[in-house]
């Protein structure tokens, strides 16, 4: 996973992140790019459940609920569940054609181990 700023909105407060996700396994590859808004309120606390040393589980939503990823442990085990929904608007103003992405299952603990390093990594200025 990478995450890159793309714009900061101070009077929020919010970031436009791009979130890039690359997953191989035996007999596929995902690889999905988007941008989504945060509130930066939010993020702290999933950090801060990241970095809790009694994390069972953290997750974080985008203001329009289009990205989620959830991270926890269960009986030792780490998972993974992100979701991306990307949604065409109509003319009229209703919601058009949605295309969901989904992953969700037990990760390797070192990738498990990079997806939380990614945030404890990613700069605070809020």
């Amino acid at each position: 996973m990478y995450l890159e700023l793309i714009e900061f909105e101070p009077r929020i407060p919010s970031m436009n992140v791009r979130v890039d996700i690359d997953i191989h396994q035996a007999r596929s590859a995902v690889k999905h790019s988007s941008a989504f808004w945060f509130d930066c309120f939010a993020w702290d606390i999933f950090v801060k459940n990241l970095r809790s040393t009694q994390m069972l589980s953290a997750s974080l939503v985008d203001l329009n609920n289009c990205f989620t990823l959830s991270l926890s442990l269960s009986d030792g085990q780490p998972y993974i569940r992100w979701q991306v929904t990307e949604r065409d608007v109509a003319l009229r103003g209703d919601f058009g054609r949605a295309v969901t992405t989904c992953h969700n299952g037990v990760v390797d603990p070192d990738d498990f181990e990079n997806v939380r390093q990614t945030f404890f990594g990613y700069g605070r200025w809020w």
